[in-house]
């Protein structure tokens, strides 16, 4: 039996997830997932959108690269265009710290 088995549709965890916090976490999330307790989990929604950045000088963000994964993450967002994008973005639209960039100028993987 599976927790979508139990829960209305709106509920249910999808293909594309992203799990950011495990047990009330958010480092360390293969190791709490590995516990043999109940787990609570923070999930974030694939949601797709396009963001144009404009680059005058350094782009105020750190990086997180995984060896096997096809986008790269915000790591931390300091100043910069990126701020600047965020300032004038609707809430939805703003790039967040944890956010992850699938594609630059057209050109993805």
């Amino acid at each position: 039996e599976s927790y979508n088995d139990n829960v209305s549709e709106s509920r249910q965890i999808q293909e594309g997830y992203f799990i950011v916090g495990v047990n009330g976490k958010t480092d360390g999330l293969s190791k709490e997932l590995l516990e043999p307790e109940d787990l609570t989990l923070k999930l974030a929604r694939n949601e797709t959108f396009t963001a144009t950045i404009y680059k005058k000088g350094p782009l105020g963000i750190k990086l997180g690269f995984i060896k096997q994964s096809t986008s790269i993450q915000i790591a931390q967002i300091n100043g910069g265009p990126f701020e600047a994008y965020n300032r004038t973005a609707p809430k939805q639209k703003q790039i967040c710290q944890g956010d992850r960039i699938i594609e630059v100028n057209g050109i993805s993987r």
